[in-house]
């Protein structure tokens, strides 16, 4: 693939002929649109009745509070990310909400996806161990922020219309990386949303929309944060378009995809799984060479052979060098001239009757969990697809934090069952079990951490399975 282009190709509509670069579209005039945060109580299936109606509802007061806490997200970027689109849930710790925000969350509406169907988590990492001057560890201390950013969109198409979600998983990173992947989160489900209609042209109109989405979100993020934070910082991303017969994905850097099938009641397999876009793969380490950024590759100090490959380059306002180990990403405008892109590498597959499950997740995920775990989790634990998120997220975290240095990266996964259309509450069709208590639910988790984790000690951590809407 070559380098990217400052005008890279336009989607055109399916049964049009190529035509100039599309206009932005101004922004709506109507009334913010309401929708369903991700802690709200799940629902039964009798609720995906057509809303083509819903509208966002507007957030800010919730994220000033979130953001206030943090050095790196300054009040005039808060714009940026505090109106979530139409139909969007979007997942965020239930620890770092107030009583008052609960109280704002209960008045959104019920969400179309009990939680038993689609599991949506992130959970903000740690610092490593520090000592003192004694030589004992200090307390860990949590990160300034969670740069992670999950959201989930519900879409429709066609007459009927038929049902289809779109995922994301977006792993921000740079000083203002919670920014960026935030913004692109929004530019993306926004965009989806407003096109959903041509879902029903197939895989291959599908693709080609949501490559184009990507990449015109990568320039309306640039045009809106504040310079050095798309030149400095950036966000990798997973995005999946799931539909009745397809699912597509677009990928840049090492969030990653998963589809898992299954037949006559077997255990599940990976039947899908994408790729991570690193300087050190030979694909993109010649694609990089042909954009001219042979010079810049940096391998890793003598001794550190275990330490990844980047690219360098020299931030001229400051004459400090910066390194990156992605070359694909939103962001990381100074890297862009030696090759870093964020063209998406596209993915498109069918879905099938022993499809069973999708899974999303970040580089927290992915590093400490092999494919095989992930899906052997998520099967264990087929009766919710939030159980099933929160034992992902909860071995992966277990696993960082009983490492050597105790640093936990940003934790982040999504779980959809499929098909999306199933009436069925007992989740992952499948036709397991009977939906569990939270209580049960956490002690399936701490069961799984000594299963996965068996060294470590369980973690007082609650399952955040609530019901605000009762």
């Amino acid at each position: 693939m070559g380098c990217a282009s400052s005008h890279p190709e336009e989607y055109v509509e399916p049964g049009s002929p190529p035509s100039t670069p599309q206009k932005k579209r101004p922004e709506p005039t109507s009334p913010p649109r309401s929708k369903k945060n991700m802690l709200s109580g799940g629902q039964s299936r009798k609720n995906l009745t057509p809303t083509k109606s819903a509208q966002a509802i507007d957030l800010t007061d919730f994220f000033e509070q979130i953001a206030s806490k943090s050095q790196y997200t300054e009040p005039a970027n808060l714009k940026e990310f505090v109106r979530v689109p139409a139909s969007t849930q979007l997942a965020y710790e239930f620890e770092g909400v107030t009583a008052k925000q609960r109280e704002q969350i209960a008045k959104l509406p019920p969400s179309p996806f009990s939680e038993s169907r689609v599991g949506l988590r992130t959970l903000k990492g740690m610092n490593g161990r520090e000592k003192d001057k004694d030589g004992n560890d200090k307390p860990r201390a949590p990160k300034m922020e969670n740069q992670d950013c999950l959201m989930l969109t519900r879409l429709e198409y066609g007459t009927k219309p038929e049902l289809a979600v779109c995922v994301g998983v977006y792993d921000g990173h740079g000083v203002m990386g919670r920014v960026m992947s935030h913004v692109v989160a929004r530019h993306v489900a926004a965009a989806v949303k407003d096109k959903e209609d041509y879902l029903e042209n197939g895989a291959s109109a599908t693709s080609a929309l949501l490559r184009q989405i990507i990449l015109e979100a990568d320039r309306k993020t640039e045009t809106e944060v504040y310079p050095d934070a798309y030149k400095k910082s950036g966000s990798t991303a997973s995005v999946c378009v799931i539909t009745d017969s397809n699912m597509v994905v677009g990928t840049l850097g090492d969030s990653r995809c998963l589809k898992l099938s299954s037949s006559d009641g077997k255990p599940w397999a990976v039947t899908t799984a994408t790729t991570c876009h690193k300087v050190d793969d030979p694909v993109e380490m010649a694609r990089i060479v042909a954009c001219g950024g042979k010079e810049a590759i940096l391998p890793p100090p003598a001794g550190e052979e275990k330490q990844p490959t980047r690219v360098q380059v020299k931030d001229e306002t400051t004459g400090s060098m910066l390194a990156l180990a992605m070359s694909r990403a939103f962001g990381d405008g100074l890297f862009k001239p030696v090759g870093v892109t964020a063209e998406p590498e596209m993915l498109s597959v069918p879905i099938t009757p022993t499809d069973r499950c999708v899974v999303l997740g970040c580089d927290g995920v992915f590093d400490y969990l092999s494919d095989e775990e992930v899906c052997e989790i998520a099967w264990t634990y087929r009766y919710s697809a939030t159980a099933a998120a929160k034992a992902i997220e909860a071995v992966a975290a277990t696993r960082q934090d009983t490492s050597d240095d105790g640093y936990r990266d940003d934790t982040t996964c999504a779980v959809v069952f499929l098909p999306l259309a199933d009436t069925s509450m007992d989740g992952g069709n499948a036709g397991f079990g009977a939906a569990k208590s939270v209580r049960e639910i956490q002690n399936d988790v701490d069961v799984a951490i000594k299963r996965w984790v068996p060294n470590a000690e369980v973690k007082k951590q609650r399952v955040t399975i609530r019901d605000f809407s009762a």
